[in-house]
C-alpha cells in the first residue's frame, strides 16, 4: 500500500493542501479612525456614538468625523465620546446658533470646519469662535 498524500504542485513547486487551510486560517484585527459620512442626508444626530458602537470596534478611537454637506441643524455632546477626535467637519449644514458650536469647545480638535453653516453670517462669528475655543497650547 502506498499512502495517499494531498500533495499538488503549484508553480513547479510541491505543497500540501491541507497545511496551505490551516495557513490561510488569519485573524485581522483593522482599526478604523475615521468615519466618513458627508454628502448624505442626516438631519439628526441624536444617539449618534449609541449607533456608531453598534457597527464600529473601538469606535473611541475615531480621529476624523467628516460629516459635511448633510441636513444637520443642532449638535448635541454625543461628540464627547470620542476622545481621540481631532478633525470634524460639518461644513455646508444648516447650523443657525452659535451656542451649537460652543457645545463642541471640550473636544481635543485640532480642525473644524464649519463654512457654509447660516451661522457663519452672524457678525464677527470667527471672533466668537476663537474666543470660545480652548487653545491648542491647553489641549
Amino acid at each position: 500500500n502506498i499512502p495517499l498524500q494531498n500533495t499538488k504542485t503549484l508553480g513547479g513547486k510541491a505543497f500540501d493542501e491541507n497545511n496551505l487551510i490551516k495557513k490561510k486560517k488569519m485573524h485581522i484585527k483593522v482599526q478604523c479612525t475615521s468615519l466618513l459620512m458627508g454628502y448624505n442626508q442626516i438631519s439628526k444626530i441624536d444617539k449618534f456614538y449609541e449607533i456608531i458602537n453598534r457597527v464600529m470596534f473601538n469606535p473611541e478611537n475615531i480621529g476624523w468625523i467628516d460629516l459635511s454637506h448633510n441636513h444637520i441643524q443642532t449638535l448635541n455632546n454625543e461628540f464627547n465620546h470620542f476622545p481621540n477626535l481631532k478633525t470634524l467637519y460639518l461644513h455646508c449644514n444648516y447650523i443657525y446658533d452659535l451656542n451649537e458650536i460652543v457645545k463642541l469647545e471640550k473636544l481635543p480638535l485640532l480642525s473644524l470646519t464649519i463654512h457654509g453653516n447660516p451661522v457663519d453670517m452672524i457678525p464677527n462669528f470667527r471672533l466668537c469662535l476663537l474666543y470660545t475655543s480652548p487653545s491648542p497650547r491647553d489641549s
